[in-house]
């Protein structure tokens, strides 16, 4: 592989500024044999860190058409199918050392992440940043690393830091705002040091520095969401499809389903799910079908539609095999929706289907993983997900002897994960399991400071339940009325939201 210098194509330009402090932002060095298969990877890149999957898809794919061995495009291309995607990392990882020293970290650095060793990660990205202490991307790398670890004081530094040496770096703008509004899958702070001016000046950062990037608008919208105010998101989340219409970005699906979203948390769910059928409507890739249909299932859960739900599941379920997926991939959303069949059976107390359907994900998963190259990594994450989902379903059902086995089984091997996170769900089902036998003292032990209402709803709610218990009403409301309020669409907030608001009644 041949090194070439830094090439710096027109669209790049912006990014090479000088701040007051006169430090000029050097881009992270990106090595490729192939002069064009460099521009379209940060082309691709550019459209990655948008939230734009299928524009970096093609645009990476194409790049390693014209060099195969194109370390960063084969690290983070985006691909559902497991063994497309652990080809590429592989491909990735047996290449670095032909890269440049900055390549050879961010490979380093996703290795540890996918193993777990989260603080590894963190001291990879301060050498990172020894070694390139002008680049606003490095400090970005460095603050994603202490959000994973949930040290956020240390996190919001390295974003600021990024930002003095350039006011426009995007993923800067975007880790502070990720702290404060929910987008999906993100780390929140808590609430307490949620603030809405905060959530306000960083998406507004968001739009300035990308005035023609639609999830720029999704973010901002968010935050008038996420404080309850409908009728101000509501344009927000227009101007957001109409960028994505302009640009001709995928994001237009994905616009219209943020506005189900807001159509469902101001009460008119008729009109939400007509906004979700345009969205899967409008869906380019198969993965973008399966997920917007989860959010439309979810949209019955939270009315206690346990039929309305299932009937979305049905028929996604009877589709699946129309969509294109490869037969590992299919297994896996296979898997997937019988989770999702699990969610709604087990909620509405249907023992039997619960279990069928229980087993079900487990042998779709399973045939998965007899398609699959599993390594140590995928072997031990596939383990543990079966033993936190027999011992959730035998707690749901009152046998909390064998959901005490089953969390025997998941600790040894959750315990070993190098991550602050790593036993959240041991604990939480633990806790689960004093609550219903009656030890509310004992589950508030395992109900620790991780399992709050702002990254776990679900354990959030019997966290709630447990301190009330307890005679820690405050504490108690503090998270029901949080839960209450919750105005994003993921399964875990759809079983528990009535329930807070329920408990706040009461």
């Amino acid at each position: 592989m041949k090194l070439f210098p830094r090439i710096i194509i027109p669209f790049l330009i912006p990014y090479l500024i000088i701040s007051c402090s006169k430090t000029v932002d050097v881009p992270l060095p990106i090595t490729s044999a192939n002069e064009k298969a460099l521009e379209l990877y940060n082309r691709g890149y550019n459209h990655s860190i948008q939230s734009e999957w299928l524009e970096a898809k093609n645009l990476f794919e194409e790049a390693l058409r014209l060099d195969p061995d194109f370390i960063l495009a084969n690290l983070y291309v985006p691909e559902t199918d497991p063994n497309k995607r652990k080809n590429y990392r592989d491909h990735a990882i047996a290449n670095k050392n032909n890269g440049n020293e900055a390549e050879k970290l961010r490979v380093d650095i996703y290795v540890a992440d996918r193993d777990g060793r989260l603080m590894d990660v963190v001291n990879l990205s301060k050498e990172l940043i020894n070694k390139y202490p002008n680049s606003s991307e490095a400090y970005t790398i460095l603050g994603d690393a202490y959000t994973a670890v949930q040290d956020f004081d240390n996190a919001i530094a390295q974003y600021n830091k990024a930002l003095t040496i350039n006011s426009e770096q995007y993923l800067a703008w975007w880790g502070l705002a990720s702290h404060q509004i929910n987008v999906g899958g993100n780390l929140l702070l808590p609430k307490e040091r949620q603030t809405k001016a905060l959530a306000l000046k960083y998406t507004k950062g968001m739009i300035k520095t990308r005035t023609k990037a639609a999830f720029s608008y999704q973010v901002r919208a968010n935050v008038e969401r996420q404080y309850s105010d409908f009728k101000a998101a509501k344009p927000l989340y227009q101007k957001m499809v109409d960028v994505a219409d302009e640009t001709g970005s995928t994001l237009k699906g994905a616009g219209y389903n943020v506005m189900a979203h807001n159509y469902l948390f101001s009460g008119d769910a008729e009109t939400a799910r007509e906004n979700y059928d345009r969205a899967i409507a409008l869906a380019k890739r198969p993965i973008a079908v399966v997920n917007l249909s989860f959010y439309k299932m979810n949209s019955y859960l939270f009315q206690n539609d346990y039929e309305g739900a299932l009937r979305v599941a049905q028929d996604l379920g009877n589709k699946l095999n129309t969509l294109g997926f490869t037969e590992t991939s299919l297994n896996q959303q296979k898997a997937r929706v019988e989770f999702m069949k699990f969610l709604a059976y087990a909620q509405n107390q249907q023992e039997e289907e619960a279990s069928n359907a229980l087993k079900a994900r487990k042998n779709y998963a399973t045939a998965a993983m007899t398609l699959m190259d599993v390594d140590e990594v995928t072997q031990r994450n596939f383990d543990a997900f079966n033993a936190q989902m027999e011992a959730w379903y035998y707690i749901l059902f009152g046998e909390y002897n064998k959901a005490e086995e089953q969390l025997a089984e998941l600790y040894p091997i959750a315990s070993k994960i190098q991550s602050p996170s790593a036993l959240d769900n041991y604990n939480a089902l633990s806790g689960m399991v004093r609550l219903f036998s009656g030890d509310a003292q004992g589950a508030v032990s395992y109900f620790n400071d991780n399992i709050n209402p702002e990254n776990y709803q679900y354990y959030g709610y019997f966290k709630g339940v447990a301190l009330k218990a307890v005679g820690e009403d405050a504490k108690a409301k503090a998270i029901f009325n949080y839960i209450s309020n919750y105005n994003f669409n993921s399964w875990q907030a759809a079983l528990v939201r009535s329930l807070a608001k329920k408990q706040l009644e009461s």
